[in-house]
């Protein structure tokens, strides 16, 4: 590598591919260490720039040497809405406790698909509880009572339940071109400012894929304006 003129190089155990060593050196032991000490060193007679990953895998922040209550973390919730101007007495819903992306969705582990089994130590605390005043035009979703169709039968109570690991089966069209679509109609005209799509779950392949890709999925808005004729 010096002699090609690489200016550097980044080391971490990923325990993969094939043998070309006759003993692997078990991560973190003294002849793992011993051996990664001379690889540091020789680089840095070298001028080698050495970057090291902070765990062994693809570079990520963990072990089993990290305790769950010290390693990274997501923010979850729940809310209740409640009627103002008296007193609440009762038990507020617990947000999600497991290990996963966002809200109650699970890890979607790679290595499983490899044949490998992880399970995921949790870890959940109270962080804050905040009531607030909502705005009038504050409406819940279940009052909108929006008329729901869709390009093929769904089951639509599970898309407002706020449980994001169940899921419905839309179907894609046979024919080239057309698309398949859910649509939310209402009475008059509504100010939606978030909206969350749990597009189903990724493939082991698509983990290895970069970011950035368009995801085939659109939203669309639009307005229909009614007219009456008088005879």
């Amino acid at each position: 590598m010096h002699r090609t003129g690489l200016g550097g190089f980044q080391a971490f155990d990923a325990s993969l591919g094939p043998k070309v060593v006759e003993k692997r050196l078990v991560y973190m032991s003294p002849e793992w260490k011993d051996a990664f000490k001379y690889a540091t060193v020789l680089a840095d007679q070298l001028g080698f720039e050495e970057a090291i990953a902070s765990s062994p895998g693809f570079s990520e922040t963990g072990g089993p040497w990290v305790l769950p209550n010290e390693a990274m973390k997501k923010y979850v919730w729940s809310e209740v809405r409640l009627k103002g101007g008296q007193r609440f007495h009762g038990v507020l819903p617990h947000p999600p406790s497991n290990t996963g992306a966002f809200q109650n969705l699970p890890i979607e582990d790679v290595g499983a698909a490899m044949g490998g089994v992880f399970h995921a130590p949790e870890f959940y605390a109270d962080s804050a509880v905040v009531a607030f005043r909502v705005a009038k035009d504050d409406i819940p979703p279940e009052a909108l009572q929006s008329a729901i169709t869709s390009s093929s039968p769904i089951d639509t109570a599970i898309l407002s339940d706020g449980d994001l690991t169940k899921a419905t089966n839309l179907e894609m069209p046979d024919n080239a071109g057309e698309k398949a679509w859910i649509q939310y109609s209402f009475s008059q005209a509504q100010t939606i400012r978030a909206i969350t799509i749990v597009a189903g779950k990724r493939s082991a392949f698509e983990g290895y894929l970069s970011a950035g890709r368009p995801s085939g999925i659109a939203l669309e808005s639009r307005t229909m304006e009614r007219t009456t004729a008088s005879l």
